[in-house]
């Protein structure tokens, strides 16, 4: 997807689900298609995430990254809220500590999300995808100069995601034109 080919992209997401139909490849196969415009073959991925979900918590173990990023940005924030908070007692990791913050700013709690965002890049962790989330989050808390550095900073890998890099691209955008 980042070098631009969305049919073979599909079709590497389609083979691994196959083989593993493992969270990330779900969500990520349902977010490039809802970006090309495939809401229907979104809604099934989206529809197994959640299937998976409920065996999860019928089974206990703590929620991964990708179950509580789709409850937040495809779901209800406030439930991504409190499966973030349990997992990240469990598994403190960088990529929770991510998905907490967003999961925080889409329930409308920037000021917490901000620390956590800081939390998932403290260790000087490279990712788009993180830098994008705390973008957000300082654009919100009415920071967008900062917002603007970690915007072009995920924008360094344009395709880093198939529905935020254009997400990205509209913000940084708005920021340069906003006087």
């Amino acid at each position: 997807m980042a070098l631009g080919n969305t049919d073979k992209a599909l079709a590497d997401y389609r083979a691994a689900i196959a083989v593993a139909p493992l969270p990330h490849y779900l969500l990520g196969l349902g977010e490039l298609e809802q970006s090309l415009g495939h809401r229907e073959q979104a809604e099934e991925q989206y529809a197994l995430l959640r299937a998976q979900d409920r065996i999860r918590k019928a089974v206990g173990p703590p929620a991964d990254t990708d179950a509580i990023l789709f409850e937040a940005d495809h779901g209800n924030a406030n439930n991504a809220v409190k499966m973030a908070e349990q997992t990240l007692r469990a598994l403190p990791f960088v990529a929770v500590h991510d998905a907490y913050a967003r999961a925080l700013h889409r329930a409308g709690r920037d000021t917490e999300a901000l620390v956590q965002a800081d939390e998932a890049l403290a260790p000087g962790t490279r990712s788009a995808l993180f830098r994008y989330h705390r973008a957000v989050i300082r654009n919100a808390l009415g920071d967008p100069e900062t917002a603007r550095r970690d915007l072009t900073e995920a924008l360094r890998e344009p395709g880093f995601h198939p529905l935020h890099a254009d997400a990205a691209r509209d913000l940084i955008q708005r920021i340069d034109t906003t006087p």
